[in-house]
């Protein structure tokens, strides 16, 4: 082979080679993809004794490893994201269904309370935190024990109803006040926002924040 031809093939190797390590970088690879979403299944599909379905896997280079989205083969309703990377830190199923039965606690007093509003709920486990002499519960099964442990973010909302602006601040505390009184201390920490949108439910115009019932930042 002519030296010519010799360097015009080490250099296309090369080429090559670099090229291919980019893409793995910042695209993965089918074979790497598979590796995870089989590792993350078997960890829920032990964990739970259930089985499992992934519906989508895509490259995060920033972790760097896979965002995989999948859910119980059972109910098709219940999706959530999770990669190896965040089963060091907690496990996002069980913190998924800690937040169905927060939010499911919230609508009861709610409904029962004030029955004349439909109010919309949002919950979401708090995970990179760390408190001193507290110990949260991110890889529990349970639930309740979650609840009992760990930090919650939650929003209430509502559409304009027609009160005035005095009238829906003291709904607001009182709405504050009734959970934290019914949910008696549960969860550990529980930061609250309540707001009310305009009748298209276009943009807020009441917003309230709480910590365990209290206001802690006046109504914009």
């Amino acid at each position: 082979m002519k030296p010519k031809k010799i360097i015009f093939t080490i250099v296309s190797i090369a080429i090559i080679f670099v090229i291919g390590y980019f893409l793995n970088a910042f695209f993965g690879n089918p074979i790497s993809k598979r590796i995870a979403e089989k590792e993350v299944l078997t960890y829920f599909e032990e964990k739970y004794n259930k089985d499992f379905k992934v519906y989508s896997s895509s490259y995060n280079f920033l972790i760097p490893d896979y965002n995989i989205k999948l859910g119980p083969s059972d109910d098709k309703e219940t999706v959530f994201e999770t990669s190896r990377y965040e089963l060091t830190m907690f496990d996002a199923y069980g913190a998924y269904l800690a937040t169905e039965e927060l939010k499911s606690k919230f609508l009861e007093i709610l409904v029962k309370e004030f029955p004349k509003i439909k109010f919309t709920v949002q919950a979401e486990e708090q995970h990179h935190i760390e408190v001193a002499g507290v110990e949260f519960a991110f890889f529990s099964p349970d639930p309740q024990t979650r609840l009992e442990k760990n930090y919650f973010n939650a929003n209430i909302s509502w559409a304009d109803t027609g009160l005035s602006r005095n009238e829906t601040i003291r709904l607001m505390d009182e709405i504050a006040l009734k959970v934290n009184t019914e949910l008696k201390g549960i969860p550990k920490e529980l930061n609250l926002e309540i707001y009310v949108k305009d009748k298209k439910g276009d943009n807020v115009i009441i917003e309230r924040f709480y910590i365990n019932g209290k206001a802690i930042l006046k109504e914009n």
